[in-house]
């Protein structure tokens, strides 16, 4: 894994958290859209 690769992975982490967090107090409508408007398809998949 290179470092663009690792910062990316970091960064696709930390959104999840935050939209978890989001989820949590009522901000988001769906979980699913937040994930497909950041374009990684909410996979989860880091690779």
């Amino acid at each position: 894994m290179n470092r663009s690769d690792a910062i990316r992975a970091s960064v696709r982490k930390t959104l999840d958290v935050l939209d978890e967090i989001d989820a949590r107090h009522g901000r988001l409508d769906d979980a699913s859209d937040a994930s497909d408007a950041r374009g990684d398809g909410g996979d989860g998949d880091d690779e």
